[in-house]
């Protein structure tokens, strides 16, 4: 491994309270709002952090922020305004990469919806 390339970490996806999400959340209700947040700690240079649904590209906005104990995170939240019916079981995934070397680092969440019946 070259000396100024460290791969970031395993991104972790949490909740807008700091809660860490397991692999399948929910149930949601069509028509929730929903707010993923994904998180990745180390990697020389700074990973870029995006979000996917399938291979489709959702979010590449990331930035940079300081932790209480001086650890610097880089962070990108996902939005959703409205859950639709598509959305059910759903795959998002979070992408740390930094460099065209090593393999991104991933983690993902599938949605779980209700569907409302008219």
């Amino acid at each position: 491994m070259i000396d100024w390339l460290i791969p970031p970490e395993k991104p972790q996806i949490i909740d807008s309270n700091g809660e860490s999400l397991p692999s399948l959340i929910g149930p949601y209700t069509e028509g929730d709002h929903l707010t993923l947040i994904c998180e990745v700690d180390g990697g020389k240079p700074t990973p870029s952090l995006t979000w996917w649904r399938e291979s489709v590209l959702l979010d590449d906005t990331y930035e940079q922020v300081t932790t209480p104990n001086s650890n610097t995170l880089v962070r990108n939240q996902l939005i959703i305004q409205s859950l639709r019916r598509q959305d059910l079981m759903a795959v998002f995934t979070c992408q740390a990469s930094n460099n065209n070397i090593s393999l991104p680092s991933t983690a993902t969440v599938t949605v779980d919806l209700n569907c409302k019946f008219f």
